[in-house]
């Protein structure tokens, strides 16, 4: 049911109008004992009000707020903008003040009328929690249109997960029935390790799909892991691309989404927001999009003795790969590999879950091995003076 902003007056003017002679009922029972006793009436103050009662029939995602939002007012209407509760005064419409003389002891003062006056409503924005740190790198909105017909509420300011926010970086988030969509814009540095695990395994995000609109400039993610009721042929997120974007150079033409699961699951991916196709042949399957994946490249590692033998790779119809390879350089053996699957001619590798293997001082390897031990892609990293690079490749060619 749809709860309009006069639905909401009206019931927060009802429950004034039941509430405040009450209110002002106690005052005038608390004040003459007080005076009879020699000692000055007691004030009475706004903290009267449960705030949580005038906001919680706008804001379904009470436990999400940022901060108590305080209405010590007659008739207001609490409007919701981005997940952010605001509160907007109708002073023409105050219920009149009670008319009632408060008694008082023939030696004492009257109570202060203060008790029977009401505070102005202050219209202002609710103070909360920045969604960029400092100075927006990007901007101070994300590059896209976000949709998410599932999510329990509005968007949440600031990380959902560990890994705070850099300086500059836009972040937000979603809450969804069975998991969260995190965004950063612009993406994180790509995570070379993660051997405690701790983002869980992204395979848990196999069922996920992705569809494009034609021209590249909207994108649809089904993701029933996190979105387990939702229909077939409808998306869990929709981002469609702002008409300014054409314009954003990197990092800020690459916009992160991470899906987390209820079980820490993580399945953190990069979408290039400036052509979500990023300039492929626009007759190529829907299906297809220029998705960075940016998932922990290596998950575990091993001793030399460990390593496996690239003779073992696993073989599909003799299409396999074994070849050496010339590739950029980089400072480390981990930054060498995730520079070359960055390439053009690397695309088509697994890009994360590796497990990495030191050879010598001079060479490492990483390897995607199933969990039945089955050799699927052995890289081969060598060192040249201070630097690393890929050489060598060997891997199932289907």
């Amino acid at each position: 049911m749809t709860i309009t902003n006069e639905d909401v007056e009206t019931r927060l003017r009802r429950a004034l109008k039941e509430t405040i002679p009450q209110l002002l009922s106690n005052e005038t029972q608390s004040a003459a004992p007080a005076s009879q006793n020699g000692a000055p009436p007691e004030e009475s103050t706004t903290d009267d009000f449960d705030a949580n009662r005038w906001t919680h029939s706008t804001n379904k995602a009470g436990p999400r707020r940022t901060g108590a939002y305080f209405i010590a007012a007659a008739a207001a209407v609490a409007v919701t903008v981005a997940g952010l509760v605001a509160v907007s005064g109708r002073a023409d419409q105050r219920p009149a003040q009670s008319s009632q003389p408060v008694p008082t002891a023939p030696s004492e003062q009257p109570a202060p009328e203060a008790a029977t006056s009401l505070p102005e409503v202050d219209t202002t924005l609710s103070a909360t929690v920045a969604p960029v740190l400092g100075v927006p790198t990007c901007g101070s909105e994300l590059p896209v249109t976000v949709d998410a017909p599932s999510a329990l509420g509005g968007s949440i300011a600031g990380p959902a997960t560990f890994g705070a926010a850099l300086e500059g970086q836009f972040v937000q988030h979603w809450e969804l029935p069975a998991g969260t969509i995190e965004m950063r814009w612009p993406a994180d540095e790509r995570e070379l390790y993660d051997l405690e695990q701790q983002r869980g395994d992204p395979t848990a995000f196999d069922p996920v799909t992705v569809s494009i609109y034609s021209d590249g400039s909207q994108l649809l993610v089904a993701a029933p892991p996190i979105d387990p009721e939702l229909a077939f042929g409808n998306s869990s997120l929709t981002m469609t691309a702002k008409p300014t974007i054409p314009n954003l150079q990197a990092p800020c033409d690459v916009l992160q989404v991470r899906f987390i699961d209820r079980d820490g699951n993580q399945m953190t991916r990069g979408y290039v927001v400036t052509d979500f196709y990023n300039g492929i042949d626009e007759n190529r399957d829907p299906s297809y999009s220029s998705e960075i994946d940016l998932n922990p490249l290596v998950t575990s590692q091993g001793g030399s003795t460990e390593a496996p033998d690239p003779a073992t790779t696993a073989s599909c119809n003799g299409n396999d790969i074994n070849r050496d390879v010339t590739a950029p350089a980089a400072s480390t053996p981990a930054q060498a590999l995730a520079t070359y699957l960055a390439t053009d001619e690397a695309s088509a590798f697994i890009q994360h879950g590796y497990r990495e293997f030191k050879i010598s001082d001079n060479r490492n390897q990483y390897a995607i091995i199933y969990d039945d031990g089955t050799l699927i892609t052995l890289f081969t990293i060598d060192r040249t003076g201070q630097n690393w690079a890929v050489s060598h490749v060997t891997s199932v060619g289907c």
